[in-house]
């Protein structure tokens, strides 16, 4: 059950800003940005911070361009996770392409920074994946409804490349807005 509601949202990652099969994630913040977990307003983030997040961006970018056609192997999915994320998100791709599902629409991301250290930041996100849509072959779309994931994310660096190394997620309605 919980893998399924990972392939779902992985599969509502496609989506375009000017077409509707390019990927697209919107939105980001941190915790040092605007106001943090506790509502309070913080310093803007860290370079290292700025860093880990563009990777945790990135990497949905990644995750949406392969989940178009399912492919687990897509060449652009270990650019920005390795280790357990990549893992999970190949998983992801080849459950979809076992059900012969693909994907568009896509997510908005706001994670915040809970832990950060000068070669690994932890982040917490909802991500909202109300826009996507699952399509199987055909064209026919299941009417599975968006919602809204816990992700927690370790972004790590090495050999001077920002990369997810560890990603978890909630089952859908896990968190809200």
């Amino acid at each position: 059950m919980a893998m399924a509601m990972l392939v779902a949202v992985v599969l509502g990652l496609g989506a375009g800003a000017c077409s509707e099969n390019a990927p697209r994630v919107e939105g980001v913040s941190s915790s040092k940005e605007g106001k943090g977990a506790a509502g309070k307003a913080s310093d803007p983030p860290s370079g290292t911070e700025q860093a880990a997040i563009a990777a945790y961006r990135a990497m949905w970018v990644d995750a949406a361009e392969a989940s178009r056609t399912s492919d687990a192997k897509h060449p652009q999915l270990d650019d920005h996770a390795q280790g357990d994320a990549l893992g999970l998100l190949r998983d992801m791709m080849e459950e979809a392409k076992a059900d012969g599902a693909t994907s568009r629409g896509g997510v908005r991301v706001a994670p915040s920074v809970v832990k950060s250290q000068s070669a690994e930041v932890e982040l917490l996100d909802c991500v909202d994946g109300t826009q996507w849509k699952q399509v199987k072959a055909g064209g026919s779309s299941d009417a599975l409804e968006g919602a809204h994931y816990r992700a927690e994310a370790t972004v790590a660096q090495g050999a001077g490349v920002w990369k997810v190394s560890k990603l978890y997620w909630g089952e859908a309605g896990s968190c809200t807005e």
